[in-house]
């Protein structure tokens, strides 16, 4: 085990900080072995046979072309669950996690309640919803076909009930009332692709991840006269934001549904969510 890691970190140099590779290690342990944090560290001495290297090994290469370890292994964690991935959906973020998080305090676990996930992609925050809200009725939409199917496995795979219905935000056919409406819409300007790391740019699906720099807030437009017609009085309205645009989508989403407002920061303390309630 100690060369094939002295393999993985060599592989790996240069391409991601080397807390990251070590947080990689322990991921591919665990994936083709079972082995957790603490049996690698005591097993450090212990010999791999040759298919578990040769898996090992297959699974740095292709992390030396940049390609996420959850696309590779076909897997990832969010909000306690594991949920499965591939490149027709987005890989979650802690902040999304942040963003249930938020959801899951609105009203009482038994609450009867119906709740609406536009643009679920895996339906990580539907599923995760589903499994809280342990009486709530769950709408999630999408408008790839692809990301529905993945979703609908993982709704199967955790026993979630979810209903998935393809439709587009921007051009919605929704019809009923909820209690919640949430989303992650996709948000980031062409001009921030500099920041951003080669493994999302060349490998997580762009058009869930980008807007026209001409308007970045259409999906929020979009969004609130949604909810503007779909929420019950009272309901609530919870989104993901670009933190660059707090102040900006907050007003647009405002002028778009008769609610009150706030801006909510995520644990970096940047502006991430945005909660509106209607009147």
């Amino acid at each position: 085990m100690k060369n094939t890691i002295i393999h993985i970190k060599q592989q790996l140099h240069g391409i991601y900080p080397e807390e990251e590779i070590q947080a990689i290690i322990f991921i591919i342990f665990e994936h083709v072995i079972n082995f957790s944090k603490t049996d690698v560290l005591i097993n450090y001495n212990t010999k791999l046979n040759e298919i578990e290297q040769n898996q090992i090994f297959r699974i740095s290469e292709r992390l030396k072309k940049n390609e996420p370890i959850q696309y590779i292994l076909g897997n990832t964690e969010f909000y306690g669950r594991k949920f499965l991935v591939n490149s027709s959906v987005l890989i979650p973020r802690q902040e999304t996690e942040q963003l249930v998080d938020l959801a899951c305090k609105l009203y009482e676990k038994a609450s009867n309640i119906q709740i609406l996930d536009l643009g679920t992609g895996s339906g990580c925050i539907a599923i995760s919803l589903a499994l809280h809200y342990s009486n709530a009725q769950v709408t999630a939409t999408d408008i790839s076909t692809e990301s529905l199917k993945l979703a609908e496995k993982n709704a199967m795979q955790k026993n979630a009930a979810v209903t998935f219905i393809h439709d587009d935000m921007l051009n919605t056919k929704l019809q009923g009332q909820f209690n919640i409406i949430l989303s992650n819409p996709p948000y980031i300007i062409p001009a921030q692709k500099a920041e951003m790391h080669k493994n999302v740019l060349d490998f997580e699906p762009e058009k869930a991840l980008f807007v026209p720099a001409e308007n970045p807030l259409l999906f929020y437009e979009a969004i609130a006269q949604i909810a503007d017609k779909l929420l019950i009085e009272k309901g609530f309205c919870l989104v993901e934001i670009n933190e660059i645009f707090g102040k900006e989508t907050m007003a647009c989403m405002k002028t778009r549904m008769q609610s009150s407002v706030k801006v909510i920061k995520d644990f970096a303390g940047k502006d991430r969510f945005i909660c509106l309630q209607k009147y």
